[in-house]
């Protein structure tokens, strides 16, 4: 034990053995390899990562549309006039059009996480004002705990591609790869 301040010292100097933590493997995010025993068909789990992207994309248009939202209302209250520019009519075409997607993807993604009586509540739960963004990212992390369960990386903007190509059968064209939505 070292003789320095308590603060300079390691944490694990302090804890009493029972309490360490075990050494961190040398790779920061779980691998498919042959000690890897997978919880659901290959197919499974590339559907789970197509769906995954696809709501990631849906919570970063929701984002920006909402950002766009409060630029156009900025920039409308400067404007005279009774009706509506036509930059804010496109913004709520944009939303229902949006959230009509997001409604599709989360049902679509939420069966293969949960049971269907809860993806259809999920489903209808997206209606609540403020609650569909939360409710998109609860799915995404479920979605991605499955994924890293089953051995695939899963990056900021979803699973990774090199992951996803290795889950593909030999048997399989590799033209079918560039059809999974990527």
């Amino acid at each position: 034990m070292s003789d320095g301040p308590l603060f300079e010292r390691p944490l694990d100097e302090l804890l009493p053995a029972t309490h360490r933590a075990a050494p961190r493997p040398a790779r920061s995010a779980p691998t498919a390899g042959p000690e890897t025993v997978r919880d659901r068909p290959d197919v499974e789990l590339v559907a789970i990562a197509r769906y995954q992207k696809w709501l990631i994309r849906v919570i970063l248009l929701q984002i920006l549309i909402a950002a766009g939202w409060v630029t156009a209302a900025i920039l409308t209250d400067q404007m005279d006039g009774p009706s509506a520019p036509p930059i804010v009519v496109f913004g709520i075409v944009a939303a229902v059009i949006l959230s009509l997607v997001a409604l599709g993807v989360m049902i679509a993604l939420a069966s293969m996480l949960y049971s269907r009586t809860t993806a259809v509540a999920l489903g209808l739960c997206q209606f609540l004002v403020g609650g569909g963004t939360i409710l998109l990212c609860v799915v995404n992390v479920r979605a991605t705990a499955e994924l890293r369960r089953n051995g695939i990386r899963v990056g900021l903007l979803g699973a990774r591609r090199s992951d996803l190509t290795a889950l593909v059968t030999p048997q399989r064209d590799k033209d079918q790869v560039q059809k999974l939505g990527w």
